[in-house]
């Protein structure tokens, strides 16, 4: 098995090529997928400074997810399709900045009905997943022009939630 800074290391070289990532936290221990193994990785700000240029499709399960590396993200992954998070630090803010965007599952978070407006009349969005989320969107779904694009749409109350 790799140590952890061989695994920064390979992790650097590969960043570049990756077209998928997904990175999760288990029972309060942080783990990548990316090798096939769970290894105890990085923190989460170490996989979004990377180059991630090919990128398509990402997936954050970190409750330390927030709009500042939502912000970093849409930098770095300038080609991402699909977009995974899991946090209620996320409101939206600086997710009409993935403008390739066609996915976005946002369960248990806080998008904001102002944000989730220009993301529905901004973003070519053909699945959106807003399930527990700590706003009320419905309302702002009706309204929105952007919402006929959609082919599937998963929305929940947050209620049971926390």
């Amino acid at each position: 098995p790799l140590s952890k800074s061989d695994y920064i290391y390979f992790f650097e070289l590969t960043s570049a090529a990756m077209e998928e990532l997904y990175i999760w936290n288990v029972h309060s221990k942080a783990f990548d997928s990316y090798l096939g193994r769970h290894l105890m990785r990085p923190e989460l700000s170490f996989y979004l400074r990377r180059d991630f240029s090919n990128l398509k499709e990402l997936c954050i399960a970190d409750e330390n997810m927030n709009n500042s590396m939502v912000n970093t993200i849409a930098k770095n992954c300038r080609q991402l399709r699909c977009l995974s998070v899991s946090s209620a630090y996320v409101t939206g803010k600086h997710m009409i900045s993935l403008t390739k965007l066609e996915s976005l599952v946002a369960r248990e978070c806080s998008i904001e009905t102002e944000y989730l407006s220009e993301i529905l009349d901004q973003l070519s969005l053909t699945h959106l997943d807003l399930t527990a989320n700590r706003h009320q969107v419905e309302k702002t779904i009706l309204q929105s022009a952007g919402a006929k694009r959609l082919q599937r749409l998963g929305i929940s109350d947050a209620q049971d939630y926390g």
